[in-house]
């Protein structure tokens, strides 16, 4: 966060067979000394007045346009449903027009070629999320959302646990007091526009799709010790089911190693020595620079598998880095991520590329 002089991030991990939080991290935080001892007016005052929200745990209470991370719902929801086939190639121009108005690939220029769904998601290419969600449609859309744990809590045993907000019609027409417009439902199927998620709820998705469809209840205490000696063992509790193919999670697996690896996308990522899975996304909010440049917030979830076995279901691994406000040159999530990893794993090599948090205000994905 220094380094790239952020204020605002959270970094958390999961184990995707029983729900447990391995790790969780939000910043900035307090000093629990402050409150110990009696905490003064004007401490608590600075707490209060700060725009980043010490006093809130960002990965469960605050929620934020997820970005392309939303692309595993996408991605899923058109192939589950039959509406673009696995080896189906989209193209891929400079923008999609919808009612007037061009919507851009975020690199500005398209990629000039045709792509599979897997090849699209690896690009992170938002014109192939366009034509997938003119497919899907909103109402589609969101049911696969709620399948994958976006709009309802996640039950971890910390309080203030928010639920985020999955958009369709009927939403719509109670919090703005109309339909979505044909190029908000594109939005949406980028994880931007109304879309609102905890970075909770995006690692327990990804948790699911390394498990094979099961989304567990997250809690952070093993155990509870009663005064008579008695321990209770917290059993893991599975909120729901996905309710997808085994077929369409081993294709969108096999698609987030895709991320990984492609250098474009995620520079030496993909050299890290594990079979490291993640979709990054880059999701733009508030108010324009004077270039006309929006600020953006970093993302980047997924989860660390055995081996490259993208039909196996045994990860114990799940992740998720969401930085705010980041304008960086390169994902901050991802470097962010790369220290993590060489800590959790004992690597020997540092993966971070020197001059990748400094501010250059970097939008892909």
């Amino acid at each position: 966060l220094k380094s790239a002089r952020n204020k605002h991030g959270v970094v958390a991990a999961m184990d995707p067979q029983t729900g447990e939080v391995i790790a969780l991290a939000s910043y900035p935080s307090y000093d629990n000394n402050d409150f110990a001892t009696g905490i003064t007016n004007e401490q608590y005052r600075a707490y209060l007045q700060s725009k980043f929200g010490p006093l809130v745990d960002a990965a469960v209470a605050e929620q934020d346009p997820p970005g392309s991370t939303y692309k595993l719902v996408t991605y899923s929801c058109a192939l589950q449903n039959h509406l673009v086939g696995p080896n189906e190639r989209l193209s891929t121009p400079a923008y999609v027009e919808v009612g007037g108005e061009k919507f851009y690939e975020w690199n500005k220029t398209g990629f000039g070629r045709t792509m599979t769904p897997a090849v699209g998601f690896s690009f992170s290419s938002a014109v192939v999320t366009y034509q997938l969600a003119q497919r899907i449609k909103i109402d589609r859309l969101s049911q696969c959302g709620h399948a994958w744990g976006f709009g309802a809590p996640t039950g971890i045993d910390l309080p203030g646990e928010v639920s985020g907000v999955v958009p369709d019609q009927a939403w719509a027409q109670g919090a703005i007091n109309r339909g979505l417009y044909d190029g908000e439902v594109l939005q949406s199927a980028l994880g931007q526009g109304y879309d609102l998620a905890t970075p909770l709820q995006v690692m327990n998705a990804f948790s699911a799709l390394a498990n094979g469809g099961t989304r567990w209840r997250l809690h952070v205490v093993k155990e509870l010790h009663a005064p008579d000696g008695t321990v209770t063992f917290i059993e893991p509790t599975p909120l729901g089911s996905v309710g997808m193919k085994d077929a369409t999670y081993a294709y969108m697996r096999a698609a987030a190693r895709r991320v990984v690896t492609n250098s474009y996308m995620t520079a030496n990522l993909g050299t890290i020595p594990l079979a490291l899975t993640g979709k990054t996304g880059t999701a733009e909010y508030g108010v324009r620079d004077k270039q006309g440049r929006l600020p953006f917030h970093n993302w980047i979830s997924g989860f660390v598998a055995a081996d490259e076995n993208w039909s196996a279901t045994s990860s114990r691994f799940a992740y998720v880095v969401f930085m705010h406000g980041s304008n960086t040159v390169r994902n901050a999530a991802i470097e962010v991520l790369k220290l993590y990893l060489q800590e959790e794993f004992n690597l020997a090599r540092d993966y971070r590329i020197p001059g990748s948090m400094r501010k250059g205000n970097y939008y892909g994905e």
